[in-house]
């Protein structure tokens, strides 16, 4: 009978410690600040499509001017490997989109085809015969000020170390696209007070693998796509910091 009691002590106490320590890790995955925020790296996946067209992992897709992300009307980009050639598909950077810092667009940002050259947190996509780049600009010059980095926040669970998915907003204000020697605001929100359909980046993200998935749409003020939406899905991991 002891040593029964004995066991089952044992056992119950190893399990409360292994127990605390899956938590500890799990709550240690991500470092929070008290308004939310969380830092890292953003790592996506590439963009698919089933034989159907319908996407999967991270995506653009462009609306012409008075529509609208439910009912369109889309652009069809041509040069789309989706059979639904409204969805341009987004595939990993060289390095990925590092929240809290800029990544800025080379020097030269365009080749002499005028094709975006910027490809450390997307690869370089093909839009109308010319790729288009994605970087974040700490002050762009149709902007004048200065922007915010990217920044991710999570909102509060009073357990952080629950695996599982939370609320994820992002600012993503200083993100712009390359393309055919322009620059175009895809972010969100507007930095100027602009908004037309530009929403704030939403999704979720899960405390414990870092898995995550963000969706806006940002419209375009001024240039050859003005009043053009841009619908973005971005699914991904976040790596921590070390």
């Amino acid at each position: 009978m002891r040593y029964q009691k004995f066991a089952l002590t044992f056992f119950a106490a190893c399990a409360l410690f292994f127990t605390s320590c899956a938590s500890e890790n799990a709550k240690s995955k991500f470092s929070i600040a008290p308004d939310g925020e969380i830092s890292g790296t953003v790592v996506i996946d590439a963009g698919t499509c089933d034989e159907l067209g319908n996407p999967s992992g991270s995506w653009l897709r462009m609306i012409e001017p008075g529509g609208n992300v439910l009912t369109g009307p889309y652009i069809t980009n041509y040069d789309s490997n989706c059979s639904e050639q409204s969805f341009s598909l987004l595939s990993p950077g060289k390095v990925g989109l590092k929240l809290g810092e800029f990544q800025r667009h080379p020097n030269p940002a365009f080749d002499a085809a005028t094709n975006g050259l910027a490809d450390e947190i997307f690869s370089p996509v093909r839009f109308y015969s010319v790729n288009f780049a994605v970087s974040t600009e700490s002050q762009p010059e149709k902007i004048g000020s200065v922007l915010s980095p990217p920044r991710f926040y999570v909102e509060s669970t009073g357990d952080e170390g629950s695996s599982k998915n939370v609320r994820l907003t992002a600012n993503l204000q200083s993100l712009f696209v390359g393309w055919n020697g322009e620059f175009f605001e895809q972010g969100g929100p507007h930095p100027e007070g602009f908004t037309g359909a530009t929403t704030t980046p939403f999704g979720n993200i899960n405390l414990e693998t870092g898995q995550f998935t963000l969706q806006w749409s940002s419209q375009v003020d001024a240039g050859s796509f003005d009043g053009f939406i841009g619908q973005w899905q971005l699914t991904g991991v976040l790596i921590p910091n070390k």
